[in-house]
């Protein structure tokens, strides 16, 4: 394993800055209704990358530059409807578009930069490059490490709205919402070990290769609905008492939000007990609890607003 050297940071570094443009517009309709419609555009530039080395005797050098191959932007648009409240009741439906391209999950020290002189190695997966090996800066920065992040999500609508009708001296409040948005993007991917250059010796550090381009992959569309009932009664001045009952995930879907398995090989030959057949066989699977919607859930609530 190379041992580390000193950082080598030029003063000729620029600091990273963002250009971002939006454009808006809002319309009244009537007394009670609004439209909004917004688009962004977000560029991020001079992204400070870690240029790290090893020479042939394994011993690592990390320079600092503004690299040139980072890539990273979002796109986006959203409209909203909005009911403000009136003759008992208001509501808000709104649509958003997001896309985020990029081939660097970092504005400082991203992959892109690493190991540009060495080779990387896999022993499990012999079908990447020749025999398992192949040049770290295709794994860095070739093609497929551009694309869309699992925060990338394209499409995404949001409904909630309210009734309240008071029934004597009981007012009542009825609350619905819900949500219907596209799946986080994922890819098939597999950690290499960095060489020491001319050598087979692992250098120490690992890189992640992407079998096809980020983001190829998505999860299912996710949705959810959401409602409440409240009842409260005035007792004395501004004094309330009331009770509130809520269920969230009404049709208790669960589908997966989250990816934990992404490792993937790319020999179909290999045996289904193998490393690679495991892989293969558990990829874009889901394990923990966490990776899925949460089951539907009650809440019972007693108030006192004064």
């Amino acid at each position: 394993m190379g041992s580390g050297g000193a950082a080598l940071i030029p003063t000729s570094l620029k600091p990273t800055y963002t250009d971002e443009g939006t454009v808006g517009f809002r319309q009244q309709i009537g007394n009670t209704v609004g439209l909004q419609l917004t688009g962004i555009y977000r560029k991020w530039n001079n992204i400070i990358d870690d240029i790290p080395v090893f020479d042939s005797a394994g011993k690592q050098t990390v320079s600092y530059t503004n690299f040139g191959e980072g890539n990273h932007k979002f796109y986006g648009a959203e409209v909203v409807l909005d009911k403000r409240f009136s003759d008992h009741w208001n509501a808000n439906v709104s649509y958003a578009y997001g896309k985020t391209k990029t081939n660097t999950t970092s504005n400082t020290a991203s992959s892109l930069g690493d190991y540009l002189t060495s080779n990387c190695r896999t022993t499990v997966d012999t079908t990447i490059g020749t025999n398992g090996v192949i040049p770290c800066s295709i794994v860095v920065q070739g093609p497929n490490k551009y694309g869309e992040l699992p925060e990338s999500i394209n499409n995404a609508v949001k409904a909630s709205g309210a009734y309240v009708q008071p029934i004597g001296r009981v007012n009542l409040a009825l609350g619905l919402g819900a949500f219907l948005q596209s799946g986080i993007h994922f890819q098939k991917q597999r950690t290499v070990n960095v060489l020491i250059p001319g050598t087979t010796t692992n250098a120490g550090p690992a890189e992640t290769y992407f079998y096809e381009p980020r983001g190829s992959e998505t999860t299912p569309s996710i949705y959810g609905i959401d409602t409440s009932l409240e009842a409260t009664f005035t007792v004395w001045s501004t004094i309330e008492l009331g009770v509130k009952g809520e269920v969230f995930n009404v049709t208790n879907i669960q589908r997966e939000t989250n990816v934990n398995n992404l490792t993937y090989c790319d020999n179909a030959a290999a045996s289904p007990t193998s490393t690679c057949g495991v892989a293969r066989a558990t990829f874009g699977a889901a394990t923990a609890r966490n990776a899925y919607q949460a089951p539907r859930a009650y809440r019972l609530t007693t108030l006192v607003r004064f």
